[in-house]
């Protein structure tokens, strides 16, 4: 397998592609670029924490990331129902209701979620 940036322009599961998601998505949501910080309780291997925007807007995201060698269940709530961002197609996320569900992660994955639109 050849990898490189004209490979990884058109391939939606790139490296490359994944980056740019990432930023994108920074740049739309001011609780990812400034905000406050809070700890989530999770399983040994996961940290996770939940960004609260600084700009009065409301905008909040969770970030949940194993960084553990086995996959592991972190389950969501305080009304964070949508998955922006995975590292992982390994990942699922199973939603609840409208309150938040369960996010399997893939060892050594992330996801962003925020609450619905």
């Amino acid at each position: 397998v050849t990898t490189n940036v004209e490979s990884a322009l058109t391939d939606p599961g790139s490296l490359l592609a994944l980056y740019r998601d990432l930023l994108r998505h920074r740049a739309e949501r001011p609780a990812l670029h400034a905000g406050d910080l809070r700890l989530v309780p999770s399983d040994e291997s996961v940290i996770a924490y939940e960004r609260t925007a600084l700009d009065g807007s409301g905008d909040r995201a969770l970030v949940v990331a194993n960084l553990g060698d086995r996959a592991v269940v972190h389950l969501v709530a305080g009304g964070f129902t949508e998955v922006v961002v995975s590292t992982s197609s390994a990942s699922t996320w199973s939603p609840e209701g409208s309150a938040g569900g369960a996010l399997r992660l893939a060892p050594n994955s992330a996801a962003v979620l925020v609450p619905a639109s």
